[in-house]
Formats: C-alpha cells, structure tokens, sequence
C-alpha cells in the first residue's frame, strides 16, 4: 500500500493543507527510515565495489585504501612469505565497518518499523 492513499493523507488532503505541507509533514516523517536504511546500504555497497575494484589492481596505485592494501600484500605474496597480517589488517578492517555498519542499519530499521519492534 502507497503512502499517498493512507487515511492520514486523505485527512490532510480534507483539511485543506497543501501539497508541500502534506509531504513534510505527513509523509517524510514516515519514509526518513527507508532513506536513511537506502544511504547505509549504499555505503556499504560503495565501500565494497572500491576495495573490491583496488584488489583487482583497476583503481589507481598511488591511492591508500584498504583494497590496494590488499592488492600489494596478494601481489608481494604476504601468504607464501609468512606475512599473513598484511591480509588480515585490512581484511578485518573491511569485515569490521561493513559490520558495523549493517548492524546500524538493522538497528534503524528495528526502531523504523513497527512489525519488528518487540513487545
């Protein structure tokens, strides 16, 4: 069911408010979780594709990042040498903010949505 056909909005609608009023009012409110869930979906995204595309060797080497990161440590051969922390440090560093951050984004939605809230 779309918001523009709630009961909240067809009252708004009566009451003569404007169409400005009703989307600030009555329907933003009610779709801020959604984009906020949208926006930390889209950073973890956007922080994957980048130390994915690092890792593969497409992005430029004269950048820090945790994909060149592991890109040099894969191409030096950390793993065969011994030198395993070199893949770990930014594994785990990887794994730990795409974690966190899907943990905010389930936290957000636990508050945002009212099936999900406990009783």
């Amino acid at each position: 069911m779309t918001l523009r056909v709630r009961d909240y909005i067809t009252s708004a609608q009566f009451a003569g408010d404007g169409t400005l009023r009703i989307v600030f009012r009555e329907i933003m409110p009610n779709m801020l979780s959604l984009t906020v869930l949208s926006y930390i979906g889209a950073a973890i995204g956007a922080i994957g594709a980048e130390a994915g595309l690092e890792f593969l060797g497409v992005g430029d080497p004269n950048t820090i990042s945790w994909g060149m990161m592991l890109y040099w440590a894969n191409n030096g051969g950390a793993m065969v040498t011994g030198q395993w922390a070199w893949l770990v440090a930014p594994g785990l560093a990887l794994a730990a903010i795409t974690s966190c951050l899907m943990l905010i984004n389930f936290g957000v939605d636990a508050l945002s949505n009212p099936q999900l809230r406990e009783e």
